[in-house]
């Protein structure tokens, strides 16, 4: 909560506009902190303050996210590079099967991706 006893929130959609909107509608009911566009800059705060810190859980859901946001933006190299780092700590801490579960999910979806392609091609 905010020193008004306001909810804090985070707006994360893709669309400024739909943004935009939200804070209208929600008015002064919330404190707005942050916005999709500077995601990117707060999961990587996030990801250097808890390696500072030795907070590997943190680091890894942190490196797992930024992923999923760069891969949304098409910067696939770069999420590839996230997921491998978060997958290394996961599996250093003793949490190799959700990397294990989620390095088959892609394998999936990249199958299932190049089947579609195959199909409407």
């Amino acid at each position: 909560m905010s020193d008004g006893g306001r909810p804090r929130i985070f707006l994360v959609d893709d669309h400024a506009m739909f943004r935009a909107g939200v804070r209208a509608e929600l008015g002064a009911a919330v404190d707005v902190v942050g916005e999709a566009d500077e995601a990117e800059q707060w999961y990587g705060r996030a990801i250097l303050l808890s390696d500072e810190l030795g907070m590997r859980p943190e680091a890894a859901y942190a490196r797992r996210d930024l992923a999923r946001l760069l891969r949304r933006a098409g910067r696939n190299e770069e999420a590839e590079l996230q997921e491998t780092s978060a997958q290394d700590l996961r599996r250093a801490m003793g949490l190799g099967g959700q990397a294990r579960h989620e390095e088959r999910t892609k394998a999936l979806a990249s199958r299932s991706d190049r089947q579609e392609q195959l199909t409407v091609n």
